[in-house]
């Protein structure tokens, strides 16, 4: 390029972003970073920007549409269901996700979600922080060994899942029509042939899969009557896979015994919301990719494919 490339970091860059910093004096390269909470907000910048960095701010045709010299647009994490693909497509600007970054600390918080709840550790540990005693009040508490886990889709996350489970001594299953069942048997896990078979078997649900048309509220009233009445469901995916309301219905009617959850539809998670008032289910703050060592590895992907850009070779991590 004739002068040298600017990047805007839309909304929220890794923090301790030492390795963006490194990268941009060592490439003059300049970086702007706003900080931006709304697309208004952003109007003012993608006008300048080569490459747009965007972790959960919406970018539409509104700004897509002014980002004239646009050579790229990021979803700093895994999902990119915030860019408008389409959008995207009409102006002939590329879009990248940023798979892998954080696929072992998510493995790691759905393991502990699921000990936090089935365990009821987090329970125990607020009531008595409250000054209360609540041993002879909680749910009856199963051995983990031996029971089976229904993993819904099989990806780079779930995999990582199924191997610390299977660890534990779980029986793993997964449902996930794009993995074939020679894949998941070499990982020690069992296909199943759809999700109701596996929400029939499975007394700890996890939910792996993005957020597209067709996963949105995958998990709804329907689903979780479907499952196991001591059953738990566990999300570490994306907030609108699941129908919050009927989530809260089915903990607190008995439909399933409860529910471990790091992503909501809307973020950061309502001080009204429903789910606070329920008992147990465990909420954690999108916190599942949270390493010292995530956010390094993040940030030194994201730039390893500014590069391939910027020197003309493939993308890859191409999604539209």
């Amino acid at each position: 390029m004739s002068e040298p490339a600017t990047i805007l970091i839309a909304d929220r860059p890794f923090p301790q972003g030492e390795v963006y910093r490194a990268w941009a004096e060592q490439r003059g390269v300049t970086i702007l970073d706003p900080r931006c909470k709304t697309e208004d907000e952003l109007a003012p910048h993608v006008g300048k920007a080569d490459v747009i960095i965007a972790s959960f701010l919406r970018l539409t045709e509104k700004s897509i549409s002014q980002a004239r010299r646009c050579r790229l647009l990021m979803a700093q994490g895994i999902g990119y269901n915030h860019i408008d693909v389409e959008a995207a497509k009409r102006h002939g600007i590329p879009v990248t996700n940023n798979p892998g970054w954080s696929a072992e600390e998510v493995a790691e918080h759905t393991i502990g979600l699921l000990f936090a709840s089935v365990l009821q550790i987090e329970r125990a540990s607020r009531h008595l922080h409250a000054g209360e005693w609540p041993r002879e009040h909680l749910a009856p508490i199963p051995r983990i060994k031996g029971r089976t886990l229904g993993l819904v889709a099989f990806g780079r996350i779930a995999r990582n899942v199924a191997e610390r489970a299977r660890g534990l001594g779980l029986r793993v299953i997964a449902v996930d029509p794009y993995v074939d069942e020679a894949s998941m048997r070499a990982c020690g896990v069992e296909k199943r042939a759809s999700l109701e078979d596996l929400l029939a078997q499975a007394d700890f649900v996890s939910c792996h899969t993005p957020l597209m048309p067709e996963t949105t509220r995958l998990f709804n009233e329907a689903r979780f009557r479907a499952m196991k009445p001591d059953a738990y469901f566990i999300n570490t995916a994306r907030g609108a896979v699941m129908d919050e309301a009927a989530l809260v219905r089915a903990v607190e009617e008995g439909w399933i015994r409860g529910a471990a959850v790091d992503v909501y539809e809307v973020e950061p998670l309502p001080a009204d919301s429903p789910l606070r008032r329920v008992d147990n289910i465990v909420l954690t703050a999108h916190q599942a990719g949270s390493s010292i060592e995530a956010y390094r590895y993040g940030q030194e992907l994201i730039v390893q494919e500014i590069d391939r850009l910027l020197s003309g070779q493939p993308l890859q991590n191409r999604v539209a």
